[in-house]
């Protein structure tokens, strides 16, 4: 359960990332679709607004998928690539920093409260880390038809083909950004 809570935040820090970058550097609103709902959502970026208008729906499909800090290959799955309802036209590839203890660190306060009756009190209260800011790289981005289709990649075999991109090879310079962003 725990891998899948870290999943999901490191999924929601790359998001939070691609729009606070698309918004800062481009000046463009970018509105996420954060709703809990019972079958997976397709597209992550479901609104775009310029000049303070009204937000549209953006012009390209875009999933952001967010990975390890050292992760060197945006992977996808045959399924978020190949079904119709969840394919996207964009890859964007996040990297947050976030820390293996993050929860550990969410709840600091919650545990030191626990146990500050206890024996070894000052001993939980110096370990535990305080939380604090979460680094995340917006590394580049990619177009379905750029992807490779592959059984491996250095370090890791798959147990079918894979959907992937070395992150070396990602679009990743100002005038792709603002191709991208204009598509949008």
């Amino acid at each position: 359960m725990a891998r899948k809570v870290t999943n999901w935040v490191k999924g929601q820090l790359g998001e939070v990332a691609v729009k606070n970058y698309i918004e800062r550097d481009f000046d463009i609103e970018v509105k996420l679709d954060f709703e809990i709902h019972k079958k997976i959502v397709p597209q992550d970026i479901i609104g775009v607004r310029r000049n303070r208008g009204s937000f549209e729906e953006p012009g390209l499909n875009v999933a952001i998928k967010a990975s390890k800090p050292k992760s060197a290959y945006l992977v996808l799955s045959p399924n978020e690539v190949e079904s119709e309802d969840r394919r996207s036209d964009v890859y964007i590839f996040c990297r947050p920093d976030l820390a293996d203890d993050h929860l550990l660190r969410i709840t600091r306060e919650l545990i030191i409260e626990e146990v500050c009756r206890q024996p070894h009190y000052p001993s939980y209260r110096d370990i535990i880390p305080e939380f604090g800011t979460i680094n995340c790289e917006v590394a580049g981005f990619c177009y379905t038809e750029e992807l490779e289709v592959v059984n491996e990649i250095p370090g890791q075999d798959f147990d079918g083909e894979r959907y992937v991109m070395q992150s070396g090879r990602l679009n990743r310079s100002r005038e792709d950004w603002e191709e991208l962003v204009e598509r949008l």
